[in-house]
Order: C-alpha cells, then sequence, then structure tokens
C-alpha cells in the first residue's frame, strides 16, 4: 500500500488501475515512482469536488474510461521502442505527448 494520502483516499478501483499502468512498466524504480505520483495528482485533482461516495466512484469509473485501455497504450509504446532507433524515439514521444495535449 502506498503511504500517500491522496492515494489512499482514492476510489479502490482507481487505484488498482494506477497500480496496474505501474506494474507493467519496466522502467527504473525512480521513473515508475514518478508516474504513480502523477497519476495519483491527476485522479486527485479530477475527484477533488466528489463528496458523495456514490458520484465519486461514478465519476472515478468515468475518468476511467476516458484515459483509455492501458494494455493498448502499452502495446503501442512498446512497438514504438522496438521501431524506432533510441536517438529518435524522444523526439517522436514528446512530439506525441504534445500532440494528444493538444487535442484533449
Amino acid at each position: 500500500m502506498n503511504p500517500n494520502p491522496h492515494y489512499s483516499a482514492l476510489p479502490l478501483i482507481v487505484q488498482e488501475f494506477i497500480d496496474g499502468i505501474v506494474h507493467k512498466m519496466g522502467y527504473r524504480k525512480s521513473v515508475r515512482q514518478e508516474v504513480h505520483q502523477e497519476l495519483t495528482a491527476h485522479f486527485s485533482d479530477a475527484l477533488r469536488d466528489c463528496t458523495d461516495p456514490t458520484h465519486r466512484q461514478q465519476r472515478a469509473e468515468s475518468l476511467l474510461a476516458d484515459f483509455g485501455d492501458a494494455a493498448l497504450a502499452e502495446q503501442g509504446r512498446s512497438w514504438l521502442e522496438t521501431q524506432l532507433t533510441p536517438l529518435v524515439m524522444p523526439v517522436v514521444v514528446s512530439a506525441v505527448t504534445i500532440s494528444f495535449t493538444h487535442w484533449t
């Protein structure tokens, strides 16, 4: 269990989602911890105004549906890593991240 109070306050379905993504990552521990913190902050911010437990659970399910399929995202990331050289990869990942940020 994560000692972060924001993480502990999240609905169980969100905690399982975050843990699943972090567990599937093959990066260094420090990178996994950073991703864990970022996802926790993202979901905590989105659920901050929900005080009713039922509404909070529904909002969490909606957020997870909007977040996308973690397995599909991992498959795409894995394919990109194998297809691109290490020098090109950071540029492509940055471009994709910026384009997704722009459209969402």
